[in-house]
């Protein structure tokens, strides 16, 4: 992989002729490194089978040719999978017509597959955008653009009996080593199978697992960030702990298990944290002004409504700046915020709203009181300075 990157053999002018075939030599060497541990593997494999030593666990023979385009509930299981009985009882099941018109229960299959109609997707989306946004570092990823590829490969896939389309830790790291650096590889890497699967499908029985592992292996070293774990445990406890399920789970049980169970933890991390609201509250002589550090959303709003009564005890003007919530209010925290206000202002204390155009109109469209309404802090303190008219 880093041979590409070593500057011997080149002499010392980079421009001559010799340096710059010795340069593309490397750089093709380098990039097809794992193809050429695959047709060395293989190599091996076969002499030793010629010679009569079975040492070696190998792929298997693979069904040649291309798959027929038909609809799919009509594919059955593999056909070069040994021949047992329920094998056959499977494959009896999937093709045969099971409804009245000649054609299988759709319905049927569907209840078979059971709660793994929705695990799938949902596994098959976290996988495909965890690896694109791995992969795409500090470029946009359009995660909207990855769901319709995702489905639209899925859809025509299933015309031709593919497995389930997602992305994979392992092809993807194998690609990156390779020195694949755009979409336009998985072309390149589709027609490369179509070949395989039309003509090289004998040679592909020779290929050792254990080759295949150690190229998946070795690829998969180069995308993990060592120094990760560290940084999380020392300055975001938050993150390690999903971040620590989700390795190990992935690691000891299943890649799946661990993507779905950290995005749930991580999900409740995220609803904790909503309700840790940072409310800075600023007293003079004059008033109180409340600054809540970002958005309200109801889990947050009982400490937002506290600090508000609090505040209102002191007999002071109450200015509530809302300038840094950038128009992030849900529904009832909203209208709880408009009934705590409403509670202040009878009491007689004068109320003052700092807040963008968005907010504004939010409350607005809930609440008939002409509240008095400010874009910056500063109006604010000097309407409430001035007598009521």
């Amino acid at each position: 992989r880093k041979l590409k990157e070593l500057k011997v053999f080149e002499g010392n002018d980079p421009e001559a002729k010799r340096a710059k075939i010795v340069k593309k030599t490397k750089w093709l060497l380098s990039i097809s490194a794992n193809c050429i541990v695959v047709i060395i593997g293989c190599g091996v494999a076969f002499v030793l089978l010629e010679f009569g030593h079975d040492i070696l666990k190998i792929t298997g023979e693979v069904e040649g040719g291309l798959p027929p385009f038909q609809l799919p509930w009509y594919f059955g299981l593999n056909s070069s999978l040994p021949s047992t009985e329920a094998n056959a009882s499977s494959i009896a099941n999937l093709t045969e017509p099971i409804g009245g018109n000649g054609s299988p229960d759709v319905v049927e299959i569907i209840q078979e597959l059971g709660p793994g109609l929705i695990m799938l997707p949902l596994v098959s989306l976290l996988q495909h955008l965890a690896i694109a946004k791995f992969y795409a570092g500090p470029r946009v990823m359009k995660a909207s653009q990855e769901m319709i590829a995702l489905g639209v490969s899925q859809t025509l896939g299933s015309f031709v009996g593919s497995l389930s389309v997602t992305a994979s830790f392992g092809r993807s790291a194998v690609n990156s080593t390779s020195g694949v650096r755009t979409t336009f590889g998985g072309v390149i890497t589709g027609v490369i199978i179509l070949m395989a699967c039309a003509v090289l499908s004998p040679a592909l029985a020779f290929i050792p697992t254990s080759v295949l592992s150690a190229v998946i292996i070795f690829s998969m070293f180069f995308t993990i960030d060592y120094n990760l774990p560290y940084f999380l445990a020392k300055h975001r406890n938050m993150d390690f702990i999903p971040y620590t399920v989700t390795f190990l789970l992935g690691i000891f049980y299943s890649v799946e298990s661990g993507l779905i169970l950290g995005t749930l933890i991580h999900s409740l991390l995220l609803v904790y944290m909503s309700t840790k609201l940072k409310i800075r509250e600023t007293i003079s002589e004059e008033c109180t002004i409340i600054r809540p550090n970002k958005g309200l959303f109801y889990p947050s709003i009982e400490s937002l409504r506290s600090t508000i009564n609090s505040a209102a005890e002191s007999g002071k003007p109450v200015i509530l700046d809302l300038s840094l919530t950038a128009g992030d209010l849900d529904y009832t925290s909203t209208k709880t915020l408009l009934s705590t206000l409403t509670a202040v202002e009878k009491s007689g204390k004068p109320v003052a709203i700092v807040a963008d155009l968005q907010d504004v109109q939010l409350m607005r469209s809930m609440s008939t009181k002409d509240w008095r309404y400010f874009d910056t802090v500063e109006e604010a303190v000097q309407a409430v300075r001035e007598p009521p008219v």
